[in-house]
């Protein structure tokens, strides 16, 4: 009901983007955002949380639409990912609409102009910092022998922790958080981010092990 009201689902492409932003997964990102702006803000606002969730998981599921094709995959939440239903060319679409549409709710939130501003640097300077760590990352394999251990964890921080620093970094910032709040929610972002992505890494291995193991 709530991705409805923002959703018209009057052309194809919405249609595509509400299934998208339909589908499975844990919605922490969008979670954390809400906290973030329900911790720090005075008197917090059911619709701003609303609109807070519904950007962050646009800018989360559009990362995941273009993280798909580029990891070649088949399957998210166990079902047949966008690219593979409906072609390449309309998943890179409906992964821009969904940015496109992030910004777009972002900008219009009935917020104070500095800090809708200050909202909107933070979410741009990690779309910017998220697309060179996955850029780096995709470049990993060839580039594995003359990178270091601060080099991976670096892109680590970047790819995975940036996602998490916009979420939370969003809804501290439309809370009114201090600046020094901001700083200690942005270093922890990145140790969370690394973790996540080592123990990520770890369990694929894991799985690749036990499936090499049966043949």
């Amino acid at each position: 009901p709530v991705l409805s009201s923002f959703f018209a689902s009057d052309n194809e492409t919405e249609r595509l983007s509400l299934n998208v932003m339909s589908m499975g997964g844990q919605r922490i990102r969008p979670l954390l955002a809400v906290m973030a702006y329900s911790a720090y803000c005075d008197t917090p606002s059911e619709e701003i949380q609303k609109e807070i969730a519904v950007v962050i998981e646009c800018f989360h599921k559009a990362s995941l639409v273009h993280d798909d094709i580029e990891d070649n995959d088949e399957f998210r939440y166990g079902k047949p990912v966008l690219h593979r239903m409906e072609g390449v060319p309309v998943a890179i679409n409906v992964g821009d609409y969904l940015v496109g549409k992030g910004y777009s709710l972002l900008s219009g939130m009935q917020i104070e102009a500095g800090i809708l501003a200050e909202c909107l640097s933070v979410v741009a300077t990690s779309h910017v910092r998220l697309s060179e760590g996955q850029g780096a990352d995709l470049l990993l394999k060839s580039q594995l022998i003359h990178k270091s251990v601060d080099d991976v964890l670096q892109i680590f921080r970047l790819k995975t922790g940036e996602a998490v620093k916009v979420a939370l970094l969003t809804g501290a910032i439309a809370g009114k958080a201090s600046y020094s709040e901001r700083d200690i929610l942005g270093r922890f972002s990145e140790l969370f981010g690394v973790a996540y992505q080592i123990r990520d890494d770890l369990h694929e291995f894991k799985e690749n092990i036990q499936t090499d193991d049966l043949f």
